[in-house]
């Protein structure tokens, strides 16, 4: 598995979130291809999906295109996670 693609969809989820530490990305790997879970706080899910799903699919967009070249299907999947909440969106 490649970690710098790995990394590259921790780093964007970061992004989305208020407290990095919030969101989990965890990898599963199989024969033909790769799921990326995602797993932030309930409060936090509208931000990472964005307007229609747009965010989230952007970044699946993202992934998809950097797995590509090695020919692997790519699914980021996001997980809501009840246990843990969300801070509040700094202005």
């Amino acid at each position: 598995m490649d970690d710098s693609r790995h990394q590259l969809v921790k780093d964007i989820i970061a992004q989305l979130v208020p407290d990095p530490d919030d969101a989990v990305v965890e990898v599963l790997v199989h024969s033909q291809g790769v799921i990326y879970e995602v797993v932030v706080p309930d409060q936090c899910m509208g931000r990472v999906l964005g307007k229609e799903g747009r965010t989230i699919n952007a970044v699946r967009m993202i992934m998809t295109a950097c797995w590509a070249r090695d020919k692997k299907s790519v699914r980021v999947n996001l997980v809501q996670n009840d246990n843990v909440t969300c801070l509040p969106a700094s202005r």
